[in-house]
């Protein structure tokens, strides 16, 4: 029976159109329809599905490689443009549920509605649903889920967040689901103990803190790995969990630090040492693993090797410190709109929508959205939990000007950058910073 509706909102997934080239890479939409057809399995195990929309501005470059997967996935992809900022909702999201309640009467059939979205506002939508006799499943990152959201479905798919890796996707719902319908893969099966002593024995840990070095000694480990008789096996089968992979090449390259090929995260500076070997990062439902390369087998681009002080190497370090920078002239904007606004218990959603309006359509709305949130985690405003569970924020009074926000905002992402810089033995680079959080010499942190 052909009863199940999946939407999904792109600009949730990807978290803004501000999401570089390299953190696009690791968005799979084949993983998360993968997910989602899994819990569909377990509600309703004769389900077929109808439809499949994907919401988003498509003619936007930068998801070139996501509408590739949604033509093999036979998801229709929907194009919604936003020539304004609505005070409660954005383009895709006011589409998405025009589309939702059209399908109750216009398609009677449909008895399922998946909303792939962590947006707090569908909220609302899943309970109209509900009224008309709907089930609603909603899947999403986890950390990035309003919790009213995910209450109000009957069922939630947390999906793995590509910010947090090997973390893989798991279903949650009201009541605890029988063990035998969750259809997900087996995780990759763990190293014991007698690989392990195998290991030290024969594969002689070096100090490595040449670029050339790291990749030579990796190389010289990965083929290690392809001789041994258990992890081979693993290797060309299911893969090798990234928190073992990491295991053993910090065993192999002393001090190893992803830092030093320019990436934060390990699994990026893994799709760099891969590059050139016979091992890549492969990406399947349990999450990243590292395997051999085969041909017709889905896996992450290689990666070069990027100096430590880039712009680009301190957009990861910030990123994967919940201190995401847009574009300055974005940032600037904001900033400026926040030195004027007073907010007092203002719901966080409302506040970016007011910043959204006050700088003008200009702007990119994720990326003014990315700004606010800055600005939040740099400690601008107080925040304190709502009834409802949302955010509510109040901007603390000595930040009455331009200059101080993003005095406040450079100090915490300098702060940020040396504690993860440090551990190679690295200061920041003032100079780099500023091109991301634009403050003055006299301004800047101590020592600058």
């Amino acid at each position: 029976m052909f009863d199940t509706a999946i939407f999904y909102d792109i600009e949730n997934l990807i978290k803004g159109y501000h999401i570089s080239s390299d953190e696009l890479k690791e968005v799979s939409l084949r993983e998360i329809s993968g997910s989602i057809r899994n819990a569909l399995k377990e509600v309703r195990p004769d389900g077929q599905i109808a439809i499949q929309r994907a919401y988003a501005d498509w003619s936007n470059r930068r998801l070139n490689l996501l509408r590739n997967e949604v033509n093999q996935l036979g998801i229709d992809p929907i194009q919604v443009f936003a020539f304004n900022y609505d005070r409660t909702k954005n383009a895709a999201d006011i589409q998405l549920a025009i589309d939702a309640i059209d399908l109750v009467h216009t398609k009677p059939g449909i008895q399922v509605f998946v909303i792939v979205s962590g947006d707090g506002g569908f909220a609302t939508l899943a309970k109209k649903l509900h009224e008309h006799g709907r089930a609603v499943i909603g899947g999403a990152y986890s950390r990035a889920t309003n919790r009213v959201f995910r209450e109000v479905c009957d069922k939630f798919v947390a999906l793995r967040d590509p910010e947090a890796e090997d973390e893989p996707p798991r279903m949650t719902a009201k009541t605890p689901p029988k063990p035998q319908g969750v259809m997900l893969p087996p995780p990759p099966k763990p190293l014991d103990a007698h690989f392990l002593d195998r290991m030290k024995l024969r594969l002689k840990p070096i100090g490595c803190r040449d670029v050339k070095a790291i990749c030579d000694q990796a190389n010289i480990t990965f083929k290690w790995l392809l001789q041994d008789p258990e992890s081979k096996l693993m290797l060309t089968e299911k893969g090798m969990a990234l928190s073992v992979a990491k295991t053993v090449l910090c065993h192999a390259i002393k001090d190893f630090n992803e830092l030093r090929l320019g990436y934060a995260k390990f699994s990026e500076a893994l799709q760099c040492l891969c590059k050139g070997t016979s091992l890549c990062v492969r990406l399947n439902l349990g999450g990243l693993t590292l395997a051999e390369r085969k041909p017709g087998t889905e896996s992450l681009p290689d990666l070069d090797p990027r100096p430590a002080h880039s712009v680009e190497a301190y957009h990861s370090i910030l990123g994967a410190g919940r201190l995401r920078v847009p574009p300055i002239g974005d940032l600037e904007a904001v900033v400026q709109f926040v030195a004027e606004h007073q907010a007092t218990g203002q719901p966080l959603d409302h506040l970016i929508e007011d910043a959204a309006e006050a700088v003008g359509n200009t702007h990119d709305f994720e990326s003014v959205k990315l700004a606010v949130m800055l600005c939040v985690q740099a400690g601008i405003f107080r925040r304190d939990t709502a009834s409802n569970g949302d955010t509510a924020c109040t901007k603390l009074t000595q930040f009455k000007s331009r200059d101080l926000i993003l005095r406040r905002i450079f100090d915490e992402c300098e702060k940020k950058l040396s504690t993860e810089l440090n551990e190679i033995s690295e200061t920041t680079d003032v100079n780099i910073l500023r091109l991301l959080v634009p403050v003055y010499s006299s301004m800047s942190a101590s020592g600058t």
